[in-house]
């Protein structure tokens, strides 16, 4: 199975994700629509609050994708450095509690300590990110990875610097779980209602596929009658030692009122059901209360947005009344869903554009990421006027430049030509170098005769300044 899609997330943009997978599925008036997307992982995927994906890979614990899907894939002349499939924890260390010889690869140097115990990831699964209050509060948004062949559960504590997320461990040398049971084979988890913990596992001491069955592993396991028994797994709950979990309500049952007030709960388990129960009744009458709440925090209204898009609810009025009156989360949310109302208007895309050009003086770095991403919805004179003041502001960030780069598909020539005549490209720094080269590489990659011999123009002067080295290096 770990071969196949796996995982089956509904993610907080209305669509499904599994990792091992290049599609995704959404369901719509009826009907299941199925989309392309990025490749992510290998088994197993999750959401934190702002809906960013994480999985992983059986040698990597964590992976998440630093912006929505679907935007850094769609310029074929780039290829994005950064973004998606970002590896949030580096460190690849286990550390169990008995010897684990049954390691498919054991027999090579490095994999296990002297003692016989997994010193590194080798069948990493099932990232998961905690959003629930029952932990204590340092465990909010924490990630927890199952290595079932080490018997073991890592908790990685994931930080925010910038635009770019890194996970530690917080107690090198001892695990969240461990386990000396050696047929513990930890392989899923959930949060449930109660804010409690859940750990599916699979509890066999052989969990290789046959075909991948080393002499040495089989020597380690059913030489050791490890193969047997079988269709004993088990589901672990985990609490809070002296704290009582929470009660559920039932919210099939709750009003439309009720599961509007859920948007806005402390879990994200509820915040998540809410949005998708409101979406599955399809009652438009919940229109007004979900654009006006005045209950709502920032996370409320995030769910709200959302909820509203799903129910086909939204504006184009509404969603810029809401980027202009928010910041970070909920602009960025209101500017993803205004693409599609730009591309259908030209009177829309104007009123959008004036609104982006006025953020984009003032904006954070997460809310630069997003005018870059979706400025491709603009007249290309708005959009590269746009991204010239981002690059100016931000452009140090490879994030950045890559989002940039992801809107540019196929104008890239003329964003060039812009820069080259604007006087704050005048003065050299490294930053410009390095996207007046990528610039370059993706009109050179693209192949347009025309393009070419006018970069070649550019270059063509006896006095070779900094602008025109870069582009005979990246000619050349």
């Amino acid at each position: 199975p770990e071969h196949s899609d796996n995982g089956l997330l509904r993610n907080v943009d209305n669509w499904y994700y599994n990792a091992k997978s290049r599609l995704r599925y959404k369901y719509q008036d009826g009907d299941w629509i199925r989309d392309t997307t990025e490749f992510r992982g290998q088994w197993g995927i999750s959401q934190d609050d702002q809906g960013r994906l994480f999985y992983n890979y059986n040698w990597s614990q964590l992976h998440a994708d630093l912006v929505p899907p679907n935007y850094l894939n769609r310029n074929p002349n780039h290829t994005a450095s950064s973004g998606i499939d970002h590896g949030v924890a580096q460190d690849r260390r286990v550390f169990p509690i008995r010897a684990t010889p049954a390691v498919n690869r054991g027999y090579i140097p490095g994999v296990l300590s002297e003692d016989q115990r997994l010193m590194e990831f080798t069948a990493a699964c099932s990232p998961w990110i905690y959003r629930s209050s029952l932990f204590p509060s340092e465990y909010y948004g924490n990630a927890f990875v199952a290595e079932p062949a080490g018997n073991l559960v890592k908790r990685t504590v994931i930080s925010e610097t910038g635009l770019v997320l890194s996970g530690i461990d917080p107690h090198p040398g001892k695990e969240f779980l461990a386990s000396t049971d050696e047929r513990f084979r930890p392989s899923s988890f959930a949060t449930g209602p109660d804010g409690a913990l859940y750990i599916a596992d699979m509890y066999r001491g052989l969990i290789q596929h046959g075909e991948y069955l080393t002499p040495y592993l089989r020597e380690q396991t059913i030489g050791r009658g490890l193969e047997m028994p079988v269709h004993l797994g088990r589901i672990w709950k985990i609490v809070p030692r002296g704290k009582s979990s929470r009660t559920p309500p039932k919210l099939s049952q709750a009003s439309n009122d009720d599961l509007i007030t859920f948007l806005s709960d402390e879990d994200g388990w509820y915040r998540d059901m809410a949005q998708r129960l409101l979406i599955e009744r399809d009652d438009k009458s919940v229109k007004e209360k979900l654009m006006s709440d005045p209950n709502s925090d920032e996370l409320g209204r995030f769910h709200a947005l959302w909820t509203l898009e799903g129910l086909d609810l939204l504006s184009t009025d509404f969603l810029l009344s809401t980027f202009e009156n928010y910041s970070g989360l909920i602009q960025n949310a209101a500017l993803r869903m205004l693409e599609p109302f730009a591309q259908k208007s030209t009177s829309t895309r104007s009123k959008i554009a004036l609104a982006m050009q006025a953020a984009a003086a003032e904006a954070t770095p997460q809310e630069a990421l997003q005018l870059s991403l979706s400025s491709y919805v603009l007249e290309s004179e708005m959009d590269e006027s746009l991204l010239a003041v981002i690059f100016k502001n931000c452009g140090s960030d490879p994030l950045i430049r890559d989002a940039m780069m992801s809107s540019l598909a196929g104008r890239e020539y003329d964003f060039l030509q812009r820069l080259w005549n604007s006087e704050d490209w005048k003065e050299k720094d490294q930053n410009k170098e390095i996207f007046l080269e990528t610039l370059a590489s993706a009109i050179i990659k693209m192949g347009d005769s025309k393009e070419i011999q006018g970069l070649l123009a550019l270059a063509d002067k006896e006095e070779l300044g900094w602008k025109e080295n870069i582009l005979i290096s990246g000619i050349s």
